[in-house]
């Protein structure tokens, strides 16, 4: 969850299920000072125990370079990057987002590594806007190249506003027909309930998601879809 000294800041929400046992979607926010939180999302490419390795071998790099210090989420990619690349057979890759945000400006500096474009819900106009993302997933090319690939981005929160990030099963997520959720729905949900508490956008996009596909998803143990599903969201209170 948010960490303590984050609480009266922002408010927030998070859902996460795997299809199988061992999942291989992450997100996690993260401490880093008194007014820093990192916010990382990331989903590995394939699924089973070897998948969800890889990604517990790159959150454990992720909080080991935060402890060392490093804020710059540009550096913290081109670190992932080069050890998932050195450390994973070459049909595994993640895609990740990465952003450190400030409590009191309510700015977020962020890297894309091939992930989908986050949303922020504009509380003040009532709007939806997408967040630039783009980039290249951690693992799928050297250093050399990865560096020109990604970039530092920049994203701002008015009180109010709300960020959400997710993993392609949600986008992707398949009915009987194979037709898929997309982000139509996806974002219908968010600009109808942007102004309610984060948890409950969340939940209504998951109920949304299971009635759109007829897969059990809000049970115990792993879901019926056919991808794992994370999502988290949170509101700048001030």
């Amino acid at each position: 969850g948010i960490p303590k000294s984050f609480e009266e800041y922002v408010s927030y929400g998070m859902f996460y299920k795997a299809m199988h046992g061992v999942g291989g979607d992450y997100f996690d926010f993260i401490p880093i000072s008194r007014d820093e939180m990192a916010i990382c999302v990331a989903d590995v490419s394939n699924h089973g125990v070897g998948p969800a390795l890889v990604m517990t071998l790159m959150r454990s790099h992720l909080h080991t370079i935060l402890k060392r210090g490093e804020k710059d989420p540009y550096r913290i990619a081109l670190e992932l990057n080069e050890r998932t690349y050195a450390e994973t057979p070459e049909n595994i890759f993640i895609t990740l987002f990465l952003g450190i945000y400030n409590r009191k400006s309510g700015e977020m500096i962020y890297v894309s590594a091939g992930h989908n474009p986050p949303y922020v819900y504009r509380y003040k106009s009532e709007s939806l806007e997408t967040v630039p993302a783009g980039g290249m997933p951690i693992g799928a090319v050297d250093n050399e190249l990865f560096s020109s690939i990604i970039k530092n981005q920049k994203a701002g929160l008015a009180a109010g506003d709300l960020f959400f990030q997710y993993t392609d099963g949600v986008n992707e997520a398949m009915n009987a027909l194979d037709h898929l959720y997309g982000n139509e729905r996806l974002e219908k949900i968010l600009l109808a309930m942007g102004r309610k508490k984060p948890e409950a956008i969340i939940q209504t996009i998951a109920s949304d998601v299971e009635r759109f596909t007829g897969k059990a998803l809000l049970i115990d143990g792993p879901s019926e879809l056919n991808d794992d599903i994370a999502m988290l969201a949170f509101r700048r209170l001030k």
